[in-house]
């Protein structure tokens, strides 16, 4: 066969192929795959040690704090109550970007020039030891419009158990109250770093550990709309970083 008969039988082929309806599916190879130079890496280091609920998924904090030191907080002023210290200043420190208290008993320290109203605080905190008597913990309050840490929505998370609350100040009480019954402490001494959160959403508070709810309150008098972040810490307890979203 010459070669001019062998391009008339593969035309001829060919357009049989085309009339009947015939195609041919070539695989593509797979595509090399993108890299996105866009990210954020420093969202992302900030997040990398963090144990997050779902509700913070894919949102990013307006603060990041690593608590080098303290440029961004106000430490509160000795506070008492029927002669009883509540918190004395001057005790806290900041040691390799770790956050503690020297001597037995509370500080409270306010973030600067700040304001919230739905979001979330998250606190990245140990209990080094466990103490001979009593409990030790910290508190996180959100909505705080005064300055102390007795006012506003909070959690009170300690080696003994935990509390959701609305504070009205220390000598006028508290709502919308949540504690385990019987009492139950997630904050373990003597533990790794474990990550709390806060959320805050209308009048609704939520407690998340590790990133497992724990326990959510809604306050029906809805007393508190808007104000700042305050914490308080006692002795043996260390944090090393917060974070604030604003939903």
């Amino acid at each position: 066969m010459d070669n001019k008969t062998t391009v008339v039988i593969i035309s001829i082929l060919a357009a049989l192929l085309v009339a009947g309806g015939a195609f041919f599916y070539v695989k593509k190879t797979s595509e090399p795959e993108v890299v996105d130079f866009n990210i954020d890496l420093g969202y992302v280091k900030a997040v990398a040690d963090l144990k997050l609920p779902g509700v913070l998924k894919d949102k990013k904090p307006i603060l990041v704090d690593d608590l080098n030191d303290l440029n961004k907080w106000v430490e509160e002023e000795d506070y008492e109550y029927n002669k009883w210290a509540i918190t004395t200043k001057g005790e806290l420190e900041v040691k390799n970007g770790v956050l503690s208290r020297k001597s037995a008993g509370n500080s409270g320290l306010k973030l600067k020039d700040f304001e919230i109203v739905d979001g979330a605080v998250v606190v990245r905190a140990r209990v080094t030891q466990k103490p001979e008597t009593g409990a030790v913990g910290f508190r996180v309050h959100v909505r705080n419009g005064e300055e102390h840490w007795s006012h506003g929505y909070g959690l009170n998370t300690s080696s003994y158990s935990y509390e959701l609350s609305a504070w009205h100040g220390k000598d006028k009480g508290k709502s919308a109250t949540l504690a385990p019954t019987p009492a139950k402490a997630y904050l373990v001494p003597e533990s790794s770093w474990m990550t709390v959160v806060v959320v805050i959403q209308g009048n609704k508070l939520s407690y998340y550990h590790d990133g497992e709810l724990v326990a959510e309150v809604t306050d029906e008098g809805k007393s508190y709309a808007k104000g700042g972040v305050f914490l308080s810490l006692t002795h043996f307890v260390e944090i090393d970083k917060v974070l604030v979203y604003k939903f």
